[in-house]
C-alpha cells in the first residue's frame, strides 16, 4: 500500500469512506442504464425457470453453474455449441397426458373422466462455462490489475480476518466462499492481485457480518458485502473495483436504488470497524 493510505489520519479515511459510498449508489444506477445490462436482461429472459426439483438437482451436479439450457436452446438461440467432452446436468423432463377413468360416485354408480397425468425422463442441459461460441453478456468481469502493491494490501486484510484463509483452485467460475459450518475463507488461487484482493476482501465482510443465523436475503447479504469490499479496496488501499462491484451490485440489488441507498446507509457502521482493524494493522506494518 502507499505510504499516502498508511499516513491518512481518520478524518481522511472518513472522508475516503463518505466519498466510496455515494460512488456505490451512483454507479450502480448507471450501470441499470448501460445497454451491456440491458443486453444481460434481455439473455436473462430467455433462460428456462427450472422447478424446484431441478433447481436442486442442478445444484447437487454442479453448485456454481450458470445459465443453464438444453443444447438445442443453446445452438438456436444463442449461437453457441457444447464444448467436445462436457458433461451434461441430468434434469426431469415433465411429460403429461389425459387418461379416461372410470369414477365411482356416491350413490354406486360409475362415470368417465379424463384425468391429467404425467410422467417424468431424463435429460441433459449445459450451463455457460460448458458452451464455447458467440458472444454471451457478460457482468463482473473480473479485474486485471496486478502490483506489488496489492500484494501487501491482500497481507494486511489476511492478518486482519477473524478466520483462517486457504487458497484452492476452484472451478465453475467460483471466486471464493465463507464457510460458517467450518468457520473459514476460500479464495480461487491463480487470480489477479486486484481480483484476489476484492474478493477476500468481501468474504471477509460476510465473515463478519453474516457469521449467525438471520432473516436477512441472499441478496442483501451479497450486497452488504460488496458494497464493504469496494470501499474497502477504493479507500484504504487506492484499488478501484468498480468495474466488478456495480455490476455485481446490481445484479443483485434488482434494480431497486431505494432499496440499495438503505441498505447502504446501514452497513457503514458495520463497514467501519473493518476499516479501523486494517488502518490499525497498516500502522503497525508502517512503524
Amino acid at each position: 500500500m502507499t505510504k499516502e493510505n498508511v499516513n491518512k489520519g481518520n478524518t481522511g479515511y472518513q472522508i475516503e469512506v463518505k466519498k466510496a459510498f455515494e460512488k456505490i449508489e451512483l454507479g450502480v444506477k448507471s450501470v441499470f442504464e448501460s445497454e451491456n445490462y440491458k443486453k444481460y436482461l434481455k439473455a436473462m429472459s430467455r433462460m428456462h425457470t427450472y422447478s424446484i426439483n431441478n433447481s436442486i438437482l442442478i445444484m447437487m451436479q454442479a453448485p456454481s453453474a450458470q445459465f443453464c439450457a438444453g443444447a438445442g436452446k443453446w445452438k438456436n438461440e444463442f449461437g453457441r455449441t457444447i464444448k467436445k467432452g462436457a458433461k451434461g446436468i441430468k434434469i426431469l423432463i415433465p411429460h403429461p397426458y389425459q387418461r379416461e377413468v372410470e369414477v365411482e360416485l356416491e350413490d354406486g354408480t360409475t362415470k368417465k373422466e379424463v384425468k391429467n397425468l404425467c410422467y417424468f425422463t431424463l435429460g441433459n442441459i449445459y450451463s455457460l462455462d460448458q458452451t464455447e461460441g458467440d458472444d454471451f453478456p457478460e457482468i463482473c468481469k473480473e479485474l486485471q490489475e496486478d502490483s506489488e502493491e496489492i500484494k501487501k494490501a491482500i497481507s494486511v486484510c489476511e492478518k486482519v480476518s477473524d478466520c483462517p484463509i486457504a487458497y484452492w483452485n476452484l472451478k465453475d467460475g467460483k471466486k471464493g466462499f465463507y464457510s460458517k459450518t467450518d468457520n473459514k475463507i476460500v479464495v480461487k488461487k491463480g487470480m489477479t492481485t486486484s481480483q484476489t484482493l476484492k474478493t477476500l476482501v468481501h468474504e471477509i465482510a460476510h465473515s463478519r457480518l453474516h457469521n449467525t443465523e438471520s432473516d436477512i436475503s441472499r441478496q442483501q447479504k451479497e450486497v452488504e458485502a460488496e458494497s464493504i469490499a469496494f470501499v474497502v479496496c477504493s479507500a484504504m488501499f487506492g484499488v478501484d473495483t468498480s468495474d466488478y462491484s456495480f455490476e455485481y451490485i446490481a445484479n443483485w440489488n434488482g434494480k431497486d436504488t431505494n432499496e440499495l441507498k438503505g441498505i447502504l446507509s446501514n452497513i457503514q457502521k458495520q463497514a467501519s470497524k473493518l476499516i479501523q482493524d486494517i488502518k490499525k494493522e497498516m500502522e503497525r506494518e508502517a512503524a
